[in-house]
């Protein structure tokens, strides 16, 4: 549910909307997209905020679970605050959280908190690639380039993509990598046959560099990654 249908009726109406455009009379999965609410044109660099509150929200997620709408409901880009806030009054625990997580931006903390919450870790842009425009692009090598990754990827048999997402499946976070290529869409499907080893899990992890590529909004004034 994207930023400007936070309040309990434009909650529905995009679920019901989502329904319409699948075909489906279920949705297993339902997110709220940012913690903040509001209008953003990215064309133009304004940003419109509007003020509702996080439990109007959840509660209309909750009540799209009551009546067989939505199967599980969870977050994307929460931080751990938000999240201890919405689970002391939440009827219904967020089932998962969505954020961006790669080697240059492992989130290690925030994955291993939510595993003592039993709530599972989504990771978009799970291969350090790609951005949004207007975000601040970080000025580091490609991940599928470098050598520590090509280094395993080559005694493995495997792809550069292949190693970066068994790396984040081996730490227990599901990956989602986007791709319309055919040939790469089976390659990545290939990433869940193999895990990695502790020797090669701390290889990637002791990659000294850090950046994240979706920092969309620090332009507009709303640092919500701080």
């Amino acid at each position: 549910v994207w930023s400007n249908n936070k309040r309990a009726a434009d909650v529905r109406k995009s679920c019901q909307k989502s329904l319409e455009d699948l075909g489906l009379d279920y949705i297993d999965l339902l997110h709220i997209h940012w913690p903040w609410c509001g209008d953003i044109n990215f064309a133009e660099k304004k940003m419109d905020m509007e003020y509702v509150p996080l439990s109007e929200t959840w509660g209309a997620f909750e009540q799209l679970v009551e009546d067989g709408l939505v199967k599980n409901i969870g977050l994307s880009n929460f931080n751990v605050q938000l999240i201890l806030d919405l689970v002391s009054y939440a009827k219904i625990k967020p089932a998962v959280l969505q954020v961006e997580i790669h080697p240059y931006y492992p989130q290690t903390d925030l994955v291993n908190w939510c595993a003592t919450q039993r709530i599972l870790v989504e990771a978009y842009c799970p291969l350090g690639l790609g951005s949004v425009p207007g975000a601040p692009v970080p000025d580091l090598k490609k991940l599928i380039e470098r050598e520590e990754i090509t280094e395993i990827a080559s005694r493995l048999g495997k792809t550069p993509a292949q190693v970066i997402l068994s790396w984040g499946l081996t730490r227990g976070t599901r990956v989602l990598p986007k791709s319309s290529n055919p040939t790469r869409l089976a390659e990545n499907l290939q990433a869940g046959s193999f895990r990695l080893s502790k020797e090669d899990m701390d290889k990637i992890d002791a990659i000294p560099e850090r950046g994240m590529y979706y920092d969309i909004f620090t332009r507009f004034g709303l640092p919500i990654f701080s």
